[in-house]
């Protein structure tokens, strides 16, 4: 654990950072500009820098990130992965983009892959694949059906769901209030079909 008594004031680890309770809401503006310039463990640090400036100051602290040139994805995703992985879930030894791919997962199969990818040296590309890999077996085992023909229908299934999921986010984005949801169905062999069901919403 190092701690930090100059420009980040607080307890930083390789996977956290813990600001300090005497903050001021200024030298939070000026911290976050400091957190763009590292590199490494940055993504975990910003989001609990924000998670951190929003508990303490509500929506107040949305004004410091207007000063600053971010995305707004690129912020959401660093507040959604630091709530959604405590500081003593995170691994140092695999990157935050290897915490991303499992993200959506209950936390207890979400740590099982995460070990699997440090027990075999999975890069995020290759954890990806792997998780692919199992969710196609297992559709194809529980439903009698060859697994490449399982595989061809997740390829265009997702990539529909992708592209109707980014419709629905600019739709949503230009004055929709309401979250969107739709089916997406894919013929399968044996008179069989994959259905998707998506809900695109933004809070």
């Amino acid at each position: 654990m190092t701690e930090i008594s100059g420009g980040l004031p607080g307890v930083l680890t390789p996977v956290s950072y813990a600001p300090s309770t005497a903050m001021t809401f200024d030298e939070f503006g000026d911290k976050l500009q400091l957190l763009k310039g590292l590199d490494g463990s940055v993504m975990w640090w910003m989001g609990d820098l924000l998670n951190f400036a929003q508990g303490r100051w509500g929506e107040k602290y949305t004004q410091a990130l207007e000063s600053t040139d971010y995305e707004y994805d690129t912020l959401a995703r660093a507040s959604y992965m630091a709530s959604r992985f405590p500081p003593d879930r995170r691994r140092e030894g695999l990157s935050f983009s290897h915490h991303r791919e499992v993200a959506d997962l209950p936390p207890l199969l979400c740590d099982e892959w995460l070990d699997k990818a440090e027990a075999e040296g999975l890069s995020s590309h290759g954890l990806r694949l792997a998780r692919k890999r199992s969710v196609t077996k297992e559709l194809a085992s529980s439903n009698g059906l060859d697994e490449k023909a399982v595989a061809r229908a997740l390829k265009r299934v997702f990539k529909d769901v992708g592209n109707q999921a980014r419709e629905s986010f600019e739709r949503i984005q230009s004055g929709s209030e309401r979250p969107e949801e739709s089916l997406i169905e894919y013929a399968l062999p044996d008179n069989k079909s994959l259905t998707v069901f998506t809900r695109v919403r933004i809070d």
